[in-house]
């Protein structure tokens, strides 16, 4: 009766978005899973990649109408994470599993490009440690640091994807297309340990960001010291810049968070899926994208309240500092 009573509420909730997207309805999948948990599941997923799908744009828009602020390193490679959030969420509201072919067109966009996302989370915080640490970057430093980052994220993934095509790899996953369940070492071997390996490299060049910048500012504060001056202005930066790296870490964690648990639940009961992890993951990761976007839109909020403004309250930052912080 519990069963029952939840199913409804699920399908009550999101009826409208189910109504709106046209989201068909599976009668049998992998796992056994409801009608009603099945629409759920994929209506919670169509609604919040919809979302990070109008982020993305805003987002790209923004470089577009700001090349000269924006279009610098290490901000310029933020950008990234809109081309590739844009390219997820279309791939999930394409996905209707209306045919085998539609399944695997989903399941490929997916696979390469919720990849490259992933790398490019990890790609920001490098290269704003490179920025820190090497007192900026010049132009040709950035250039081939660009394009290794390019050929990392979206060649790789592509080609990773493109070559699982031939196979039997993709298809239906309960409520979603990608790497079939039964191909459980496929989907840790070339998303999930990839995604592992990108947050712990996130959080280290985010340690070592925060290390160098505290001995900075250290530094710093001697020097006012000793001129009976003020180390405000340092800490105020240091603050800032400690923010906005905490942010993305925060958004990236939480996004993948259920993800993960969900994908640990499946190694461990493959016959036993949890509904309630499905539509937390559902919900939560496609999310990712939007949350990106408001950050970055929040943090670059005086390009749209004023003309001439700086892109980053950073930059108008006059401190005794021996490194140019840059804005993320």
């Amino acid at each position: 009766r519990r069963n029952s009573t939840a199913e409804k509420m699920w399908s009550l909730v999101f009826a409208f978005a189910l109504s709106v997207t046209g989201v068909s309805a599976i009668d049998v999948l992998e796992g056994g899973f409801s009608t009603a948990q099945i629409d759920s599941i994929r209506g919670a997923r169509t609604g919040t990649s919809l979302l990070s799908l109008l982020g993305s744009v805003a987002m790209i828009i923004m470089f577009l109408r700001y090349p000269a602020k924006l279009m610098k390193a290490p901000t310029l490679v933020t950008a990234h994470l809109a081309i590739s959030g844009f390219f997820v969420s279309l791939f999930v509201l394409a996905g209707y599993h209306d045919t085998d072919a539609s399944c695997k067109v989903e399941a490929f966009g997916i696979q390469a490009f919720r990849l490259s996302f992933t790398l490019w989370n990890l790609c920001v915080t490098h290269c704003l440690f490179k920025s820190v640490t090497s007192q900026g970057l010049s132009k040709a430093e950035f250039r081939k640091l660009h394009l290794f980052y390019m050929v990392g994220c979206y060649v790789i993934p592509v080609i990773i994807a493109l070559a699982l095509l031939g196979t039997d790899v993709y298809g239906a996953t309960r409520a979603w297309c990608w790497v079939k369940q039964k191909y459980e070492g496929v989907r840790w071997g070339l998303f999930y340990i990839p995604v592992i390996l990108s947050f712990i490299g996130t959080i280290v060049f985010r340690v070592l960001v925060v290390s160098y910048l505290a001995k900075t500012v250290a530094v710093v504060r001697q020097m006012a010291m000793a001129s009976s001056g003020s180390d405000q202005k340092a800490e105020e930066l240091q603050a800032k810049v400690v923010q906005r790296l905490g942010g993305f870490s925060i958004i990236f964690v939480f996004c993948y968070s259920f993800a993960l648990l969900n994908r640990l639940q499946n190694a461990a009961q493959p016959d036993h899926p949890v509904f309630a992890l499905y539509i937390l993951q559902a919900v939560i990761q496609p999310l990712e994208p939007f949350l990106n976007s408001v950050l970055f839109i929040w943090v670059h909020r005086s390009l749209l309240s004023s003309r001439g403004g700086s892109s980053d309250p950073l930059e108008s930052s006059q401190t005794p500092t021996p490194v140019s912080t840059p804005s993320v």
